[in-house]
C-alpha cells in the first residue's frame, strides 16, 4: 500500500510567507533611505553652520587666550543655530529675530564665560553667523522664506553710513537701530527686503 505523504504547509501559506517577507524588506530599505536622507540633510546643516561661525569668528577677537581649546564652544554654537532650522522654514518678524539672537548670546555666554572675553559672546559675533546661516539656507531651498535680516559686516555698515564695528556690537537695541538704517539704504537701491539687497550687493562687489 502506497504511503501518503501529508504536507504541512500549502502553497497559499509559502507564497503569503514570502510576500511578508518580501514587504518587510522594502519596509527596512524605505526606513534606511529615509535615514539616509536625514543624515545628509544634518550634514550639509552641520557643514553650513561650521561655515557660518567660521565667517562670524575671523578677525574677531572672541576667546580670553589664543590657545584656548574652542572645540567644545564650536558644537554648541552650531548646534544652537542647527535648532533654529524649523523655525526658519516659516517666515520670522524682526522682533522674533532679535530673540533668537539675543537668546543664543546669552545661552552661550552663560555656558562657555570663562573661555569668553569680559565673559559674553557678543551680539555682533551672533548675529553675524545666525544671519549667514539662516541666508545660506534660504539659498540652497527654493521654498525658503526670505530671511528676515542679512548679515551685518564692516561693508553693510560702510554701505548703510554707520561708522561702527559689528565685532564689538554687544547690544540688541544698537542692532536694531543699525538694522532701520541698512533696511534704509535697500530702499533706496529699490529692494524691499534686506536678504535680496545683501545678496544683489555681494554679488556685485565680487564682479568688480
Amino acid at each position: 500500500m502506497p504511503i501518503k505523504v501529508i504536507r504541512l504547509f500549502d502553497s497559499n501559506f509559502t507564497f503569503s510567507h514570502k510576500t511578508a517577507s518580501l514587504k518587510s524588506i522594502k519596509v527596512n530599505n524605505i526606513l534606511s533611505l529615509m535615514n539616509i536622507q536625514a543624515q545628509k540633510t544634518r550634514f550639509i546643516h552641520k557643514v553650513l553652520a561650521d561655515n557660518a561661525i567660521l565667517a562670524a569668528l575671523q578677525r574677531n577677537k572672541t576667546y580670553v587666550a589664543s590657545d584656548i581649546d574652542s572645540g567644545p564652544f564650536r558644537v554648541a554654537f552650531a548646534d544652537q543655530l542647527i535648532r533654529q532650522n524649523d523655525r526658519y522654514s516659516s517666515a520670522v518678524e524682526d522682533g522674533e529675530h532679535c530673540d533668537v539672537i539675543k537668546q543664543i548670546a546669552d545661552n552661550l555666554s552663560t555656558e562657555f564665560g570663562p573661555i569668553l572675553i569680559a565673559r559674553r559672546l557678543r551680539i555682533g559675533t551672533v548675529q553675524k553667523a545666525l544671519n549667514l546661516y539662516v541666508k545660506s539656507l534660504w539659498c540652497m531651498e527654493p521654498n525658503r522664506p526670505i530671511p528676515p535680516h542679512c548679515p551685518i559686516d564692516r561693508i553693510i555698515l560702510e554701505k548703510a553710513g554707520i561708522d561702527d564695528s559689528w565685532t564689538k556690537l554687544d547690544s540688541i537695541d544698537t542692532y536694531r537701530v543699525w538694522m532701520k538704517k541698512v533696511r534704509g539704504r535697500a530702499l533706496q537701491d529699490g529692494f524691499d527686503n534686506l536678504a535680496e539687497w545683501e545678496l544683489h550687493s555681494w554679488s556685485s562687489d565680487r564682479r568688480g
